[in-house]
């Protein structure tokens, strides 16, 4: 007869590495996921507040439109915010900066 203990310790500590494995990758799968739909998400809302300055800069003093446009604008601000946690969690770097005030520029290109 044979002691098995050792064996049988071996095997049950292998199993539980490769559940451990298996979860990390999972996680670090979902991180990945989540950082380039942040990112592709960032890209939307840098086209959408360019385009939201742009239509502020063109309406006339009083206008109607400009509560819902800074209204517009004060959300993608606020969704930049939540694409920066967003990037912090899944642990990637942001390759361009949040979204934030291209006015800078907006008034670059207009000659202003």
């Amino acid at each position: 007869m044979r002691d098995l203990s050792e064996k049988l310790l071996r095997d049950q500590e292998g199993r539980i590495l490769g559940e451990h494995l298996d979860r990390d990758q999972r996680a670090e799968a979902l991180r990945a996921l989540t950082g380039a739909i942040a990112h592709d998400f960032n890209n939307i809302l840098t086209g959408i507040l360019g385009n939201l300055q742009l239509a502020e800069m063109d309406l006339p003093a009083g206008h109607a439109a400009q509560y819902g446009v800074q209204a517009s604008l004060q959300a993608c601000r606020h969704a930049g915010i939540l694409v920066a946690r967003i990037l912090a969690y899944s642990h990637a770097a942001p390759e361009e900066q949040p979204v934030g005030s291209a006015d800078p520029v907006v008034q670059d290109r207009m000659g202003s």
